[in-house]
């Protein structure tokens, strides 16, 4: 699923690890056709195709073994 904002991402990671499920990987990139800033976030059954997408660019992994990596990682603390 695609989000616009890390508070955003964030939430969709506490709601699907709240549903029992796992989160595979969450990426942050920017959509080639505006430019702007969006977040990917994967479950742990969905393939991620995020290389394969059209309209991505710079992918960038901020979520690896259950932690927020790089820049995100202020989001540990955050409850």
């Amino acid at each position: 699923m695609t989000v616009s904002s890390i508070e955003i991402a964030k939430d969709l990671v506490d709601e699907i690890q709240g549903n029992n499920e796992q989160v595979g990987s969450v990426w942050e990139y920017t959509n080639s056709m505006d430019g702007k800033k969006l977040f990917a976030v994967f479950t742990i059954d969905q393939l991620c195709d995020i290389y394969e997408s059209p309209y991505v660019e710079n992918p960038k992994r901020i979520w690896i073994e259950g932690r927020w990596t790089g820049d995100y990682e202020y989001v540990n603390e955050i409850d």
